[in-house]
């Protein structure tokens, strides 16, 4: 019995042969379709982060496992040594990745400053988020206050 497994038709072996640009274009298929399967995939999972303000206090929020997202709030009072502090946090479901300030533009001198937290969210559960504005000094009142319900789900991934 003769092994025609390797044998090739002269059509087959030819560089530009419609054979081997049929298997060129199917190849380029499915290298596109794996790469936007995997593009869609790390899209549901590490979307933009959400983000939520002032007008968001006291509201319940869903947030996805593993997914940031970032609490900004103005502070018209930074120049008087008034800072947004974390007042109550769950540290085994929420993970503070870090805290920036940036200058709000005014026409007045003395402007203030807009503090963003970033959070992750670490595992399922819920969290009563509070934030204060407070003098570092801690001597003076809190002028105030936020809060935020943050429910963590798994991922549907």
């Amino acid at each position: 019995m003769r092994n025609t497994a390797n044998i090739r038709t002269p059509d087959q072996s030819r560089p530009g042969s419609p054979a081997r640009r049929e298997r060129r274009g199917a190849l380029a298929w499915m290298a596109a379709l794996a790469l936007g399967l995997v593009l869609l995939l790390s899209a549901c999972s590490s979307g933009a982060p959400t983000t939520l303000t002032a007008s968001d206090a006291g509201k319940t929020v869903q947030i996805t496992q593993g997914q940031q997202f970032i609490i900004t709030l103005d502070n018209t009072r930074a120049d008087s040594g008034y800072d947004w502090v974390i007042d109550h946090t769950d540290s085994a479901l929420l993970m503070l990745v870090g805290k920036t300030t940036q200058a709000i533009s005014s026409g007045s001198s003395g402007g203030g400053v807009r503090d963003s937290f970033t959070f992750n969210a670490l595992q399922d559960g819920t969290v009563n988020l509070q934030l204060k504005l407070a003098a570092s000094s801690g001597s003076a009142p809190v002028l105030q206050r936020y809060a935020v319900t943050i429910q963590i789900t798994s991922s549907s991934y």
